[in-house]
C-alpha cells in the first residue's frame, strides 16, 4: 500500500519510488539516499555506488524493481548533481515528511520512520537460506555481526512455527 500511495499522491512519483525503493530493496539509510548523485548510478551495469557511514563506500547491485525508475531518472542529467535534491538535509526532511504521509494514508501502525524500511530489508534478507551471514553483513554494510543482528526481527508467527519444529 505504501508504494501504491506514492503512485497515487506524489507530485514526483518516479523520484519518490526510487528513493523509498532504495531504502526497502537495498537497505539504504536515509542520508545515503539523500547523497546519491547521478554519477553513482550505472544503469548499464545495474549497479549503484553508495557512500555510507564512516566514509565507507560500496558498489551494490541495482535491484530489478528499481531499474525502470533509474532508467527514467538518469536520462540526460548532469553527472555531478544529487539525484534527490542538492541540499541533503532538506532532502532528508522532505523524505521523512513524505514517509509520514504515505504511511499514515496506508494505515500503518508501525512505530518509527524511514529507517524501518532498512530493518525490513535486512530482516527479509536474513530469512533466505541462500544468504549467508557474511553476505547479509556486506549488504547491510556493517563491520560486525552483532550490528546486523540488531536489524533482524521475527514476527510472532515465525517464532511460533520455529518453536513448534522442536522435537521433544
Amino acid at each position: 500500500m505504501f508504494f501504491h500511495n506514492i503512485q497515487l499522491y506524489s507530485d514526483h512519483p518516479t523520484l519518490e519510488l526510487a528513493a523509498f525503493g532504495l531504502m526497502l530493496c537495498l537497505g539504504l539509510r536515509i542520508h545515503e539516499v539523500a547523497n546519491i548523485r547521478y554519477q553513482d548510478i550505472n544503469v548499464e551495469n545495474r549497479t549503484i555506488s553508495v557512500f555510507g557511514k564512516n566514509e565507507k563506500s560500496a558498489i551494490l547491485p541495482l535491484p530489478d524493481p528499481l531499474q525502470n525508475y533509474f532508467q527514467k531518472l538518469v536520462v540526460n542529467k548532469s553527472q555531478d548533481v544529487h539525484l534527490f535534491g542538492n541540499n541533503s538535509q532538506s532532502t532528508i526532511r522532505k523524505l521523512r515528511a513524505q514517509y509520514k504521509l504515505y504511511s499514515f494514508v496506508s494505515g500503518w501502525k508501525y512505530p518509527g520512520g524511514p529507517h524501518l524500511l532498512r530493518h525490513t530489508f535486512i530482516s527479509r534478507l536474513s530469512e533466505r537460506t541462500d544468504c549467508p551471514s557474511q553476505l547479509l553483513m556486506y549488504l547491510a554494510r556493517h563491520d560486525r555481526p552483532e550490528n546486523t543482528a540488531r536489524y533482524v526481527h521475527r514476527s510472532p508467527n515465525q517464532l511460533t512455527r520455529a518453536v513448534n519444529k522442536i522435537n521433544y
